[in-house]
């Protein structure tokens, strides 16, 4: 499953997701999230012990890929306190760095910037750990606490952002993610979208879409 709609030449700038994008998720990462949202929820008042928090946090995770919505939506947390909590609780060492990657980011010389809907100081944790932080000093991370909690999926805030950090034009930027849901806006905002799918199975790659690849290294290899 690939396509190769993007227009490299024109490409002046990148905004980078973070989480399975940059890095890809394992079973043990899944895993240390499921137990940091458990935890994170536990901290907020959920009454539940920590077997049936993470039964419930791992439900979540496999119907929504997030691991949080269920107790935000059921148990009224907050999502604001949970965002921090959450993050702060997972043991970034748990990823395994990958040489290719810091080698790709080298050799593609144009500026980058990060858009993520984890914290700053997990994607700072993280960074670090991964040595991609070179490449993203912190006024080049953004946050969601950064755009008042607005995820990418959802509003433009993120991606408004990112382009005023950039200096380019929309049609000169383009957007990595490894979910769809997050490319159709910046797709109606005129950048061009690349996504990273890990092998995922799909019938209809949407339309907002400009490119497929199974790995961030073999979309970095077109530059």
């Amino acid at each position: 499953m690939t396509s190769s709609g993007l227009q490299f030449d024109s490409i002046k700038g990148i905004i980078w997701d973070l989480d399975n994008t940059l890095y890809r998720f394992d079973d043990a990462f899944e895993h240390a999230c499921n137990i940091a949202s458990a935890r994170a929820a536990i901290d907020l008042g959920v009454q539940l012990t920590m077997k049936e928090a993470l039964v419930v946090a791992e439900g979540s995770f496999e119907q929504y890929g997030y691991s949080g919505h269920v107790f935000q939506e059921e148990y009224q947390i907050s999502f604001e306190e949970y965002h921090f909590r959450f993050h702060d609780s997972i043991d970034e060492k748990i990823i395994e760095a990958n040489e290719d990657m810091k080698e790709a980011l080298a050799a593609v010389t144009l500026p980058h910037v990060i858009l993520t809907n984890a914290s700053r100081r997990w994607a700072q944790r993280v960074l670090k750990h991964l040595g991609l932080d070179p490449w993203f000093s912190d006024d080049r991370i953004i946050a969601q606490e950064d755009s008042d909690f607005q995820p990418k999926s959802r509003g433009p805030r993120g991606f408004e952002i990112a382009l005023e950090k950039l200096g380019l034009p929309a049609h000169n930027i383009l957007i990595v993610d490894d979910l769809t849901r997050n490319l159709r806006i910046p797709k109606e905002m005129g950048l061009q979208t690349a996504w990273i799918h890990h092998g995922a199975k799909a019938d209809d790659i949407p339309d907002f879409v400009d490119a497929a690849y199974a790995d961030t290294i073999s979309l970095m290899r077109g530059f």
